[in-house]
């Protein structure tokens, strides 16, 4: 009863926040999407320029202005990171390190949505997980030190609890 008037008291709040909010989010929402987009394409020309080991982990920000669009750069920022973590990594990391940041993200994944074999309750973390991930697609939540150390231990003591898992019966 206690989690059902939580979820409906946190429902109302986000939807009078979204609803105060909305008269000024279509602007913003039009100028959010451009940059990101923008910052895909100079992305796309940091990885043309340095295709096999990027512009050097913590580089892009410094990097960026030479790469984004004039017009978007004097618009917005003059250096900016890519407000996207995947392809972040990819500039500066490079195709090798985009790949193998994949696989890891890959095996992150399936490590947290296996917690639900381990016990249903924990189905829940994983879910949380893979919801973390998809906020690194519009965001770079990965570059805030305590957010990122934070996801990490999660996952590594989600990877823990799967291994010492029994085995499925079956």
């Amino acid at each position: 009863m206690r989690a059902s008037v939580l979820a409906l008291v946190l429902f109302a709040a986000v939807l009078g926040g979204v609803a105060m909010r909305r008269q000024t989010v279509s602007a913003d929402n039009v100028h959010a999407v451009e940059f990101r987009v923008a910052m895909v394409a100079a992305v796309g020309r940091m990885v043309a320029a340095h295709p096999v080991f990027g512009v050097g982990p913590g580089g892009f920000y410094g990097a960026s202005a030479t790469y984004m669009d004039p017009d978007i750069r004097a618009r917005f920022y003059p250096n900016e990171n890519a407000h996207n973590n995947f392809v972040q990594i990819f500039a500066e990391t490079g195709v090798i390190g985009g790949a193998l940041f994949l696989l890891v993200v890959g095996h992150v994944v399936r490590q947290t949505l296996a917690l639900g074999k381990v016990d249903r309750r924990l189905s829940v973390f994983g879910a949380a997980t893979v919801v973390f991930l998809i906020t690194g697609l519009l965001g770079h939540p990965l570059l805030i030190p305590t957010v990122a150390a934070g996801f990490w231990l999660c996952v590594g003591i989600a990877s823990s609890l799967v291994s010492e898992a029994p085995p499925a019966a079956g």
